[in-house]
């Protein structure tokens, strides 16, 4: 019933509907990736075994990047259609509206915000830590299998970030495509175990973005999520085989490769994924 109410046509009578059930979803998200927890703790024990947690302090925030500028929509789409080297007649006349709808307004009030602080995500600070500290090559994590994890989708700057790495690149969550103004970059000071110098990868996620805007101007549609969590739990793909073979975990007992089903993320709801894993209410 919860879903076909949150199906109704009629947004105001919809929009309820859905916040349940997400609500509701999540909840469950939750129980099953405890559930998981104990079941893969049956089958790698020797990953809960005399590990460490390591508290990795959060990143500096930056002073607010416009303070006191005079930045305009308008002088955003000059810059944007200069570096891109567009006579683009549809998308010089699509700025024209940006003013009418509101966006000189939130530039204004991020230029006086004092909560415009760009920060490090989350994947992007375990990211910055394993790098400082040498421990980005796939030897580093446990079974080779390079991979950070977070409570969410990545966003998508972080999406891009990882995107950009040339070496060493660990697998990260599938993006929800939600943007968020207040991120930054590492201080990684040209690293060598990225790949990659700062300014190129500046450059490259900039280039990115000015893509977006680009589109979303053409299709007026912006590319995102209403949320930016999922209603399940899920296992990264490069977990869905065992340590020393190909056999999927989903298929223990004959021969398979990982899911081929195609989906916009990379991972799978957590009971396709394990499979023969007890996920009942016997470990209650």
């Amino acid at each position: 019933m919860i879903s076909q109410r949150a199906k109704d046509a009629e947004m105001t009578r919809s929009e309820p509907w859905c916040k349940l059930r997400h609500f509701l979803g999540r909840w469950l998200s939750y129980r099953k990736a405890a559930l998981a927890i104990v079941a893969v703790s049956e089958r790698w024990p020797e990953l809960f075994l005399d590990f460490e947690i390591t508290m990795v302090p959060s990143g500096s925030r930056l002073p607010n990047p416009i303070l006191r500028s005079d930045l305009t929509s308008a002088i955003i789409m000059q810059n944007i259609a200069a570096q891109e080297k567009s006579q683009d007649s549809q998308l010089l006349q699509g700025t024209e509206g940006l003013e009418q709808i509101g966006i000189d307004d939130i530039i204004r009030a991020s230029q006086t915000s004092r909560n415009f602080r760009p920060l490090l995500h989350a994947e992007v600070l375990v990211y910055e830590h394993l790098s400082k500290s040498g421990q980005t090559a796939v030897e580093c994590y446990w079974n080779r299998w390079n991979y950070i994890g977070s409570s969410k989708p990545t966003c998508r700057l972080c999406h891009y970030y990882f995107e950009a790495l040339q070496e060493d690149k660990p697998g990260v969550r599938p993006t929800h495509n939600n943007l968020y103004r207040n991120w930054r970059l590492p201080e990684c000071d040209n690293d060598e175990s990225l790949g990659i110098a700062q300014d190129e990868l500046l450059n490259k996620l900039a280039q990115r973005l000015r893509t977006d805007v680009i589109e979303t101007l053409k299709e007026k549609k912006p590319g995102r999520k209403a949320r930016d969590s999922n209603t399940y739990s899920s296992f990264p793909d490069i977990l869905r085989k065992d340590d020393n073979s190909s056999v999927s975990i989903n298929s223990p007992d004959r021969d398979s490769t990982a899911s081929t089903d195609k989906q916009d993320e990379s991972t799978v709801p957590l009971e396709d994924a394990t499979g023969t894993m007890n996920l009942g209410d016997s470990y209650k």
